[in-house]
């Protein structure tokens, strides 16, 4: 909002999807960089299908914990 009222619309515009990007490609990176540490751990997560898989089942299983409420998403940190 700040940017949209200092530059103008345009430059808010812009300014609010790389905000968007910039927060989707952290939880990509965080997700793999986390499956590369449990392939270090248990090998089948560490290519192929077992690191789909891995990267999948925690991006679910955080995006569950924020659907259960606040509460839970605050124990889990």
């Amino acid at each position: 909002m700040y940017t949209r009222v200092a530059c103008g619309s345009v430059v808010g515009f812009e300014v609010g999807w790389m905000f968007l990007i910039a927060r989707i490609a952290a939880s990509a990176a965080i997700s793999a960089a986390f499956t590369g540490y449990l392939g270090y751990y248990w090998p089948v997560l560490a290519a192929g299908p077992g690191r789909i898989a891995a990267v999948t089942a925690s991006v679910a299983m955080l995006a569950w914990i924020n659907f259960l409420g606040v509460r839970y998403g605050s124990w889990t940190v």
